[in-house]
């Protein structure tokens, strides 16, 4: 595997993790803001649904948190498996064992 390549999987896994972990921290933050805009517009529609509103914003960081580990996992996935074929296979220029 060549440096290049090296330094790309390296990018797009440490884009990855971080992206993920971002999503999972941030997800409540996200999950109300979703839920604000939703209620703001059905309001405005002069209907009652504040009841939904709970379950919508526990439904909304669900999935951010969900997103995020997927995103997470996946990123720490690429990171071992580089570094595996690194230490596996050597860094020798144009490998195309993967």
């Amino acid at each position: 595997m060549s440096k290049e390549k090296v330094k790309e999987l390296t990018t797009v896994s440490s884009l990855l993790t971080g992206g993920g972990l971002l999503l999972m921290f941030l997800s409540f933050y996200f999950g109300t803001s979703i839920c604000e805009i939703w209620l703001d517009g059905e309001l405005s529609a002069g209907r009652e649904l504040t009841l939904d509103y709970d379950l919508l914003v526990n439904n909304f960081v669900r999935n951010f948190v969900i997103i995020g580990s997927i995103l997470f996992g996946s990123g720490v996935l690429v990171g071992v498996l580089s570094y595996l074929h690194i230490v596996l296979y050597g860094n020798k220029g144009n490998n195309t064992h993967i």
